[in-house]
């Protein structure tokens, strides 16, 4: 895969796929479900099918040692949740211009400034807004933009991928898919169910839980099911997987990004034909009074926490150059 991912950078061939690059060469049996395996945990890091993405995703970096998109350093959890990375955020923010629970219906632009309409039928006039919805919600269900956006931005919006995941978390009384539950580390259950792969991810703690990924067409398809199906689908693999009935969960949780009307998917890959180009104009100002952000803005570090952090600091600073008159600074890149 990296070697046909190389080739498509040099041809410099955005149509090629990841699944015209999976050749498996005929291999049967364990090999196969190994090859499988892999396509499926590189499906399930960019949240779309190998049908849909864009195989020079895949192109393997110059150093060894760093890994396109990511800062050095193990991926983690923040203890606590998000909460702990927001609130120190919002802290600077007086209470009294944090408006929060309103849905946006229109944003309107003129010489005054930008008037931002809600739902409830309340109107915010400023002189610039910066634009930070998911691109699920901007290609899907986006509020009414007057004047409409620019073709450039609205092809942009329409070429890029918007992920699609969705997860299962079985908590049971014991941790009976291992010999014991003492010095237990994290690790994954790569499940082998018929053609399809499930990926299950034990974090090692007292909970004694397994949480199922699905990406791309297998995340839509799960989306579709009811809460029960979903948890009877993956009770189901492990089963057939382990030759053992599982015991009944203590607790069970389903995820549902894609019908999330304020997400509409999970986070935002390049499909096949997309480029940076197409991040470039997602992310260009318009007429110096709107601003976009988050993390389909962000080149570099799309689909991550930090490409949404740095894009909104980006989207600050252009803000500030437009209120003090300043000419537009050249886009800089994230």
């Amino acid at each position: 895969v990296e070697a046909r991912a190389a080739a498509a950078v040099a041809a410099g061939d955005a149509a090629a796929t990841l699944a015209g690059a999976l050749d498996y060469g005929g291999a049967s049996g364990a090999a196969a479900f190994v090859a499988r395996a892999h396509g499926t945990m590189m499906e399930l890091w960019m949240g779309a099918s190998a049908r849909e993405l864009q195989l020079r995703e895949f192109e393997a970096p110059a150093d060894g040692d760093a890994l396109c998109g990511d800062f050095p350093g193990a991926h983690g959890l923040p203890r606590g949740g998000m909460r702990g990375v927001l609130e120190p955020l919002l802290a600077a923010v007086p209470a009294a211009a944090r408006l929060l629970g309103r849905r946006c219906v229109a944003v309107r632009t003129g010489a005054a400034g930008v008037r931002v309409e809600t739902l409830g039928g309340d109107a915010y006039a400023c002189r610039a807004c910066v634009v930070a919805l998911p691109l699920g919600v901007l290609r899907d269900a986006p509020p009414t933009f007057d004047p409409p956006l620019p073709a450039a931005k609205a092809r942009a919006i329409a070429r890029l991928g918007v992920g699609a995941y969705a997860k299962v978390v079985l908590r049971f009384e014991r941790r009976w898919w291992r010999d014991g539950d003492d010095d237990v580390a994290p690790g994954f259950l790569v499940l082998e169910d018929g053609d399809d792969v499930v990926v299950c991810f034990d974090d090692g703690s007292d909970d004694c839980a397994l949480e199922a990924t699905f990406a791309g067409d297998a995340a839509r398809a799960c989306d579709a099911a009811r809460h029960g199906r979903r948890v009877a689908r993956v009770l189901a693999a492990l089963e057939r997987a382990t030759g053992e009935a599982p015991p009944p969960p203590v607790a069970a949780h389903t995820t549902d990004w894609t019908n999330d009307p304020d997400a509409r998917g999970a986070y935002s890959f390049w499909p096949a034909g997309a480029g940076d180009a197409d991040v470039d104009d997602l992310a260009a100002p318009v007429d110096g009074r709107l601003f976009f952000a988050g993390e389909a803005t962000s080149v570099e570090y799309q689909g991550s926490m930090a490409g949404a952090l740095l894009s909104g600091a980006r989207a600050a600073a252009e803000v500030l150059d437009a209120a003090r008159g300043e000419r537009a600074l050249e886009h800089v890149r994230i």
